[in-house]
């Protein structure tokens, strides 16, 4: 039997008593005990629209359900914690932009993250200490399929020289960026850092 609570306060352990009753009328009392964990992940605006409020932020347990949530409205998403290892995919037709916050999203898998054909995807990072990065320990941090964006800017051409920032940072073990799609570069530092024989910051393919 799934029991299901709402209401409960992250970080904290509650004791539920259940009242189970059979077919006859007899009853027994049992004793539950839950500790909540805090979460992963929030959405933090929907449309490009900042949430006006953080009590508007939607909590996920994982980023990839965060992104599942989305749908194919646009997305920003943050994660909570200093790192989080998992590996997440964007699908077709989704519009995420991660605003990794001075975190690390890691794997130890292929591929940290995974852009699947007609889905967008754009990192940037708005801390004030800009040390967040995707990193991979074992191939590729990402692998693109669809649209790629790394920091904020415009495809427009401009006469203005703009010294583009060297955050967020994409770090993987062989290969920072695998990309087969289309990819903006405006912010950012993309690097392989462990890779042995054939390694590079970007396979253009």
């Amino acid at each position: 039997i799934d029991f299901k609570f709402t209401g409960l306060e992250n970080l904290s352990e509650y004791k539920m008593f259940v009242k189970a009753y059979d077919y006859v009328g007899n009853s027994e009392v049992y004793g539950i005990k839950a500790v909540t964990t805090d979460y992963v992940a929030r959405i933090i605006g929907r449309s490009n629209i900042p949430y006006s409020d953080e009590s508007q932020w939607e909590k996920f347990e994982s980023v990839q359900d965060a992104i599942d949530a989305c749908e194919t409205m646009q997305c920003t998403i943050q994660i909570n914690p200093e790192v989080v290892n998992e590996s997440v995919e964007i699908n077709s037709g989704q519009d995420i932009t991660l605003d990794i916050d001075n975190k690390i999203l890691t794997s130890g898998s292929n591929q940290t993250l995974k852009i699947n054909e007609n889905g967008k995807f754009t990192l940037i990072d708005n801390s004030q200490d800009h040390g967040g990065m995707i990193t991979n320990t074992l191939s590729k941090a990402i692998v693109n399929n669809g649209i790629f964006t790394l920091g904020e800017g415009s495809s427009e051409q401009s006469t203005i020289l703009i010294i583009p920032d060297n955050y967020p940072v994409v770090d993987g073990a062989v290969i920072g960026l695998d990309n087969y799609g289309t990819f903006y570069f405006f912010d950012g530092l993309i690097k392989s850092s462990e890779g042995e024989g054939h390694s590079a910051a970007v396979d253009n393919n």
